[in-house]
C-alpha cells in the first residue's frame, strides 16, 4: 500500500492532484542546448571586406565552370523570385550535374522534386553543398570570382558571384540574410 491509500475516501481531489503533482515532478526534463531558440535583433549580414577575404577565383577547368555558371545562374534566378526562370534554369543545370559522378546521385534525386521555385528552394541545399565542394577543388589563379554564402535561417549555402548578399533560398523576402564563408 502507498500512502495515497491511506488518505480518507473523501479526499478524491486531493488524491488526484496529489498524484498529478508527483508524475509532473519526474518528468520534468531540462532543456537540452540544441531545444533552446536562440534570439537574435536582426539577420545575419557580412561585413563589408569578407567578399575579399573570402572570393576565390573559379574553375581551372573550362566544363567545371560551365556547371558553376549553370549553378549560379539558377541561384541569381531564385534570389530574384523569377518563377518562370528558376525551373527551366534548375533542369538545364541538372542536365549539366548529371555529368559529374560527384553530382550524378543528388542529382537524380532532386530532379522530381524541382518542378517549381518553391521545390527548387527546399531541395537546394545538399546539391549547394556538394557543388561548392566542386568549385573549391577547381580553383584557379585567374578567372571569376565566386564566393560561398550561408544563410542561418535556411540553414543553406550557396556559390554567388556579387559582392552583396543574394540569397536564393528566400528571395525578396530576406534577400540580404546571410554571411559570406
Amino acid at each position: 500500500m502507498s500512502a495515497i491509500d491511506y488518505l480518507p475516501a473523501t479526499r478524491n481531489g486531493f488524491q488526484m492532484l496529489l498524484l498529478f503533482s508527483i508524475f509532473m515532478a519526474c518528468n520534468t526534463q531540462e532543456q537540452s542546448a540544441k531545444d533552446q531558440v536562440i534570439v537574435v535583433d536582426k539577420h545575419s549580414a557580412p561585413s563589408k571586406d569578407d567578399f575579399q577575404k573570402h572570393a576565390f577565383f573559379c574553375c581551372s577547368d573550362a566544363k567545371i565552370q560551365t556547371v558553376v555558371d549553370a549553378y549560379i545562374g539558377l541561384n541569381d534566378a531564385l534570389a530574384n523570385d523569377n518563377t518562370t526562370l528558376s525551373p527551366q534554369l534548375g533542369t538545364a543545370f541538372l542536365d549539366l550535374a548529371t555529368q559529374y559522378p560527384s553530382l550524378k546521385e543528388e542529382s537524380e534525386t532532386i530532379r522530381p522534386l524541382w518542378t517549381d521555385m518553391d521545390g527548387i528552394r527546399s531541395n537546394l541545399s545538399d546539391i549547394s553543398i556538394l557543388m561548392i565542394s566542386l568549385a573549391k577543388k577547381h580553383k584557379s589563379d585567374s578567372g571569376q570570382k565566386i564566393i560561398t554564402a550561408f544563410c542561418p535561417m535556411a540553414p543553406g549555402r550557396w556559390l554567388q558571384k556579387k559582392n552583396v548578399v543574394h540569397n536564393p533560398y528566400y528571395g525578396s523576402k530576406m534577400l540580404t540574410c546571410g554571411v559570406f564563408e
